[in-house]
């Protein structure tokens, strides 16, 4: 009788792999979807570089987490006006826009319900959030999380 040893070694794209007597066997590519990341009956897509996840009518964010209801609110009130009228929205832009959305005059506070581009989706899978904060996180908050 032959004993099987299942090791594991899982991050979110991660690799699985099983031994037994004779040679490995390696089951690669589970899919970062595997966990259900998406919330609020967000579609999770396997992408290159991990996933994103198609959401709802009225949700965004990375993980659909975000409803349009949203208020926009400052995450501190009495410095974010302070900040904001020394350019920090500009200047900082990823946490500014994200922590600070009414002093900054974020989409009117509709907390990135819209978007102002039809591409903003493909160029959030991109990593253009990331490359080019000031314009994305401003135009094309919803498909980059915010």
């Amino acid at each position: 009788m032959n004993r099987l040893t299942i090791v594991i070694a899982f991050a979110i794209v991660g690799q699985f792999q099983a031994t037994a007597k004779g040679p490995p066997i390696v089951l690669k590519d589970i899919s970062p979807c595997f966990e259900s990341p998406c919330e609020n009956n967000g579609q999770c897509r396997k992408t290159p570089e991990g996933y994103y996840c198609q959401c709802p009518e009225g949700y965004g964010g990375k993980r659909c987490e975000n409803s349009k209801w949203t208020q926009c609110v400052d995450s501190n009130p009495e410095q974010c006006p302070r900040w904001a009228n020394k350019g920090e929205c500009s200047t900082n832009p990823i946490w500014m826009l994200k922590n600070c959305e009414k002093s900054c005059g974020v989409r009117n506070c509709t907390c990135g319900c819209t978007e102002e581009d039809k591409n903003c989706v493909e160029w959030a899978k991109r990593g253009e959030c990331q490359k080019n904060p000031a314009y994305m996180l401003r135009s094309c908050r919803r498909s980059c999380g915010f």
